[in-house]
């Protein structure tokens, strides 16, 4: 009974997560975090298979049980390497070199050793000839040590980076990174207390659900070339923040627009105007650290800061600090083409914009006053 029990949640879980990977796979562009993500759920659903075919064949089918249940011991492995490549992805971990990758996926390597050769030393696991009864063997602690052990190191990374985050959302997306480590910890301690249900596995599939769902919200309100809030985000952001305005706690709007970037997309192509748009956003990232600023991409090539700052004199000094970074990147670039921002700067609050768009519009007339300034001295250096 229990063992039915077993197999049926488990060909569910896979049902769930199948669904899941269609989802991610029918998305026109696949970023590397979405990318390593839909290999966690692909392993994840090879696990659970391997799992429901080793309980439907214990008694009955000898070939079949010592295929699945060696596969099933080795890809626990796989999935946990998957796992930590995933991790490292969304934390934009700069890619290791290829003999490091190497090391890392050694614990697997030799887990596949161990786990196929069972089926005739019974290192990890035996199946009785002729009861097709499943037995752990001495080394089966391989197969929880090696799963473990990525998980273990995703976990850290995760912990690390969530220590120096400093942005509320950000920190609110590493805690559900976290959930893939806690659950099955959890999983694995109620199947030692409770024979027969596979909590470990359906855990899994929950912290995926968890880790998916996060995702698909975070695809809906990020730019996906850039990597900042969109505007649909800044707008749901700006609506709160203006409603909760106060004179002693104002907020300031830096609405940006790139001068001159249709230049940059005329005379060296649209692919060297994507890449000076996320270039931009580093830099204003750069800026923005350490800083309660709600960054965003506002459209085009217009970005956006939006944050409680004590006073103008403070949201003029953080746009001194943009035209200084923007001034130094200019410097130390090899560029063909120069980045430079046009900054409007308006505040909301008692006396100042009631609405998101009053807010958006005093700071838009700011900066285009500024852009036919920069433009009048362009145009007044070239006649010189």
């Amino acid at each position: 009974m229990y063992q039915t029990t077993y197999a049926y949640l488990n060909i569910l879980c896979v049902a769930i997560l199948a669904f899941i990977l269609f989802r991610m796979m029918r998305s026109a562009y696949l970023s590397d975090a979405r990318r390593t993500l839909s290999r966690v759920v692909a392993n994840l659903i090879v696990v659970l298979a391997m799992s429901a075919v080793a309980i439907l064949a214990s008694g009955n089918n000898l070939p079949l049980s010592l295929f699945a249940n060696s596969t099933f011991l080795f890809w626990t492995g796989v999935t946990g390497l998957s796992w930590l490549r995933y991790t490292e992805a969304t934390l934009d971990r700069e890619e290791r070199p290829r003999i490091q990758r190497l090391v890392e996926a050694l614990p697997v390597m030799l887990l596949a050793i161990a786990c196929y050769a069972s089926v005739w030393t019974g290192w990890v696991f035996t199946v009785d000839p002729v009861t097709i009864a499943y037995h752990r063997g001495p080394l089966h602690f391989l197969q929880t040590t090696f799963a473990g052990f990525y998980l273990v190191a995703s976990a850290a990374l995760t912990l690390r980076a969530f220590v120096r985050e400093t942005s509320p959302q950000r920190r609110r997306e590493l805690l559900t990174l976290l959930a893939f480590f806690i659950l099955p910890a959890l999983g694995t301690i109620l199947d030692i207390f409770v024979y027969g249900i596979p909590f470990t596995w359906t855990l899994c599939t929950v912290a995926v659900v968890m880790v998916f769902s996060n995702f698909q919200e975070y695809s809906i309100s990020t730019d996906g070339l850039t990597g900042l809030n969109n505007r649909r985000q800044f707008e749901s952001r700006a609506c709160a923040m203006v409603e909760d305005a106060t004179p002693s706690s104002p907020v300031f709007l830096l609405l940006m627009d790139v001068d001159g970037f249709k230049s940059i997309n005329d005379f060296y192509g649209h692919r060297a105007g994507d890449a000076a748009l996320v270039q931009v956003a580093d830099l204003l990232k750069e800026v923005a650290d350490n800083r309660h600023v709600v960054i965003s991409r506002y459209g085009g090539d217009e970005f956006a800061f939006l944050g409680n700052l004590p006073s103008r004199a403070e949201a003029e000094k953080l746009k001194r600090e943009v035209v200084e970074t923007f001034e130094r990147h200019d410097r130390e670039s090899k560029a063909p083409y120069h980045l430079r921002l046009s900054i409007g700067i308006a505040q909301a609050g008692t006396g100042a914009a009631q609405t998101v768009d009053e807010l958006v519009n005093a700071a838009d007339r700011e900066l285009y006053a500024e852009k036919a300034t920069h433009l009048a001295g362009s145009r007044g250096r070239s006649r010189g």
